[in-house]
């Protein structure tokens, strides 16, 4: 397989980062960003020496040692980010409702990659062997596009969808799209819809499918985690949780953690839907900020610990292996955080709205 960034924040892990990045000393400072959040929030890229942040009409570069801003580029008139942006090679893609860019490192250099002939763009760009892929919401003409990564302003292949795409995920050839209230799988290869599966009712707009070789994992919106068959989209367990919405899960081994929006963390097995364990990070701290119930507090997984937003703004670490330990809640920063940490191996990267912070930990 060539380059790729199949999911939502590149990997099941939801780190943030492509795999081996350099060695990171020692980071303490801070950079505040003009500009709305996105919706859902995003957590920071770190990407070839550099820690991007989106807000709602730009996206800034910064030194991952120092935090110096490396530059600054206003989208067009009228255009807003959609969802994170996704890393290959020298670039990185964001999307908005009316096309893909292409940022060019170290300078940022905008490049259109794509604009649709019909409707609008609805999700965040996926890499596939060097191609990106894209949800269209066009009424009657729903769709996943796959563009020619030789001619990428032209579609190479295009499935329908039965409502707009609102999330999209990959393993190999298998691309799984997530809409307001089903769950479908495709065939790449054969550029065929598999299966279409309505086990979902709602969810958070940052709810993104986990797709691994034989289980897609997702929240239902009423208050349940479920497990699909990827093959068949056929139900494989169904595990309930105390609150009505559950985050994108990330999964280690044979472990799915998810999080809900009371501050739990849940270690499911990821063959039976059994909980392992699970915790709670209470709310403390009494912060100002983006509204809780607009941050996304999916968990992320650094070595052997789990990050995660808590109730209360404040970023919280579980022990992989110890639950029992309990919850370790990190320095508090002058705003709640909009989005989890990207971690790379001893930094955190965080973004507390207005402000983005790199530090040691």
């Amino acid at each position: 397989m060539g380059g790729s960034w199949p999911t939502r924040l590149g990997s099941n892990t939801r780190r943030g980062t492509i795999p081996s990045p350099p060695t990171l000393e020692e980071y303490r400072w801070s950079q505040r960003l003009s500009g709305a959040v996105t919706s859902p929030p995003e957590q920071p890229l770190v990407h070839r020496g550099l820690v991007v942040q989106t807000r709602g009409t730009s996206v800034t570069a910064m030194d991952t040692k120092t935090g110096q801003r490396q530059w600054s580029h206003k989208l067009p008139d009228g255009e807003r980010v959609r969802g994170s942006a996704s890393a290959l090679g020298d670039s990185f893609y964001l999307s908005t409702r009316s096309a893909v860019y292409r940022f060019v490192l170290p300078k940022g250099r905008r490049e259109t990659v794509y604009r649709p002939g019909t409707g609008s763009i609805s999700t965040t760009p996926i890499l596939i062997d060097d191609s990106v892929g894209v949800g269209i919401d066009n009424s009657e003409q729903d769709r996943f596009v796959l563009l020619d990564k030789n001619a990428p302003k032209k579609d190479q292949t295009t499935i329908k969808t039965a409502r707009p795409p609102r999330n999209v995920a990959a393993n190999g050839e298998n691309v799984v799209v997530r809409t307001t209230n089903g769950i479908m799988g495709m065939d790449l290869i054969a550029e065929t819809k598999l299966w279409v599966s309505q086990a979902i009712s709602d969810g958070r707009p940052g709810d993104a499918p986990l797709v691994t070789n034989e289980t897609i994992v997702t929240g239902t919106g009423d208050g349940a985690v479920i497990a699909l068959d990827v093959e068949s989209g056929s139900q494989r367990w169904r595990q309930s949780i105390e609150t009505k919405h559950a985050f994108s899960p990330a999964v280690s081994d044979t472990t799915a953690y998810v999080t809900d929006s009371d501050g739990r963390l849940y270690a499911l097995d990821l063959k039976t839907g059994d909980i392992i364990e699970t915790i709670r990070a209470e709310s403390v701290a009494d912060l100002p900020g983006l509204a809780i119930g607009n941050a996304d507090c999916s968990p992320v997984i650094s070595e052997d610990a789990i990050h995660f937003v808590g109730p209360d703004g404040v970023l919280v670490t579980v022990d992989q292996d110890d639950f029992a330990s309990g919850v370790e809640r990190h320095r508090t920063l002058q705003h709640r955080l909009a989005a989890p940490p990207t971690v790379v191996e001893n930094a955190l990267f965080a973004d507390a709205l207005p402000t983005v912070y790199g530090y040691s930990i």
